[in-house]
């Protein structure tokens, strides 16, 4: 009986440890296979940032490209949270944020929370939209990161 119970003991342990091989290989798999831009976020503060530098989208293009990262377009809380960014963004890049007044006119709203923007650092003689035309918002490289209205429609580099 003892042999018998130390046989089928063997057989349950090559069974487990084949399922834990096969787990470790598609786990392996499954993190290879992931978007690499998740291993490209990166810690700024006590947040964490993907800043996309290679591929322009626009607002709702940059909106869908975050969500499907897990993330959401940058949503700035202040003016703390603003300059440590503006330290890393590229000088020759603008970035959308999750700014907009699509809803309401000149009522700059984070998408990501739908609440009034906390934060607006707007560029001189910002915003000066033209209704429907000019509903998101970049952060403007060619003056400081200031924000500025632009057409949705843009192509932009993004925060996420």
């Amino acid at each position: 009986k003892f042999e018998e119970l130390s046989e089928r003991f063997s057989a349950i342990e090559k069974h487990v440890d084949e399922q834990d091989t096969e787990r470790q290989s598609t786990s392996l798999e499954e993190s290879q296979n992931n978007n690499s831009e998740e291993n490209k976020f990166q810690e700024i503060g006590s947040k964490s940032y993907y800043i996309e530098n290679n591929e322009k989208a626009t607002w709702t293009g940059a909106l869908v490209k975050c969500l499907e990262m897990k993330a959401h377009l940058v949503s700035l809380q202040d003016e703390e949270e603003w300059m440590a960014l503006m330290e890393i963004l590229r000088p020759d890049r603008s970035y959308w944020t999750d700014i907009n007044d699509r809803e309401e006119e000149l009522e700059f709203r984070s998408k990501t929370t739908g609440r009034r923007s906390p934060f607006l650092r707007w560029d001189e003689d910002e915003p000066n939209s033209a209704p429907g035309a000019e509903d998101c918002v970049e952060l403007r490289s060619e003056h400081g990161f200031r924000m500025n209205d632009v057409s949705c429609e843009d192509h932009k580099y993004f925060i996420c």
